[in-house]
């Protein structure tokens, strides 16, 4: 089902706010606030300031999704195509903030996933051409989130900052996403580990799920999408200068430089 249509007056309150966060983004600064009357209220003009505020960046090069729960849809927002970059790779926090990474699965695509039909599981099966190892830098633009309406996260790219993908493979029908084990070291030691996570089936939900939000909304999944599934090991500070990998069981690592 297509976003409903919002008016233009709060097409334009909508779109100053994702200016503002566009400007802190590229700044690498944090916004102080968000105008009253420039928050969204519901989750269709969160989506349109992801929009307004993902193109304001260059343009989306990927998605984050999270896994539905019981009491809820999947989540997702849109990443900006010059914030997802190929490991190893550097990244800076912004200045008064830490740096943390998530430990997550990505996947990339085939083919495009465009056309009218809704898309179903078997396609997305079908049409998965790599399963990748990758750190999620998770950073908000608003210095005072935690005062702020939940939704106002949700506009935020979901706290996306970066996406770093490591080597995929094509060999990943067989494995039990469900148990792959982990293990985030940080300059050489292990600081974090995980064993249990989402399993295949569920990823697939939420990614047929994301296939058909995103066509409604106009940006159908691309082969060249690189589309995040949920963390497997929760943010995780990493202090300036260190280096972080993230060993992943058969597929390989990921690593990333503070």
């Amino acid at each position: 089902m297509k976003p409903p249509a919002l008016s233009d007056r709060r097409r334009q309150l909508l779109g100053a706010t994702a200016q503002a966060l566009a400007e802190a983004f590229k700044q690498g600064r944090l916004l102080d606030d968000v105008t009253q009357e420039g928050r969204p209220t519901t989750l269709a003009e969160a989506w349109h300031l992801q929009d307004v505020l993902v193109d304001a960046l260059g343009g989306h090069g990927g998605w984050k999704v999270s896994p539905a729960r019981p009491d809820r849809e999947p989540g997702c927002a849109p990443i900006a195509r010059e914030r997802i970059f190929a490991s190893p790779a550097a990244w800076q926090a912004p200045l008064g903030t830490a740096l943390q990474v998530e430990v997550e699965l990505a996947v990339t695509f085939a083919h495009d996933l465009a056309g009218p039909a809704t898309f179903t599981a078997d396609d997305i099966r079908g049409a998965i051409a790599a399963l990748h190892p990758a750190f999620e830098v998770v950073s908000s633009r608003l210095r005072h989130k935690d005062q702020l309406p939940d939704i106002c996260g949700v506009a935020d790219l979901q706290s996306n900052a970066a996406l770093v993908l490591g080597p995929g493979t094509a060999a990943w029908q067989a494995l039990d996403l469900g148990r792959l084990r982990m293990d985030l070291l940080v300059d050489g030691q292990s600081v974090a580990q995980a064993s249990e996570g989402t399993p295949l089936a569920t990823m697939i939900d939420s990614l047929v799920w994301l296939a058909n939000h995103a066509r409604d909304r106009g940006r159908p999944l691309r082969r060249t999408d690189a589309i995040l599934t949920g963390a497997r090991i929760l943010p995780t500070t990493i202090a300036p200068g260190a280096m972080a990998v993230a060993r992943v069981e058969h597929l390989g690592e990921v690593a990333l430089r503070a």
